[in-house]
């Protein structure tokens, strides 16, 4: 299993490439992203998130993850076609 932190993807404005940046999070494998946070109230930002990330990576699948205050969700999350 390789996992790669913080992939680099390039930023792009109106179809142009404009610079390049990291991304807070990892990929397994080259094929699922997966998103990390704690405490916050729901997993949505994650799941968000995890979405524009598929999108930059041009990725199929995630798993956004978050240990909240009261537990831990995980949820699945697919690239919108």
């Amino acid at each position: 299993m390789v996992v790669s932190q913080n992939p680099i993807a390039k930023a792009v404005f109106r179809n142009v490439v404009v610079d390049e940046a990291p991304l807070a999070c990892m990929v397994v494998n080259q094929r699922i992203v997966l998103i990390l946070s704690a405490l916050f109230d729901t997993n949505d930002f994650n799941v968000n998130r995890g979405r524009s990330y598929l999108k930059s990576l041009d990725l199929e699948y995630g798993i956004a993850v978050d240990f909240g205050k009261r537990r831990a969700e995980f949820i699945g999350i697919r690239r919108s076609k």
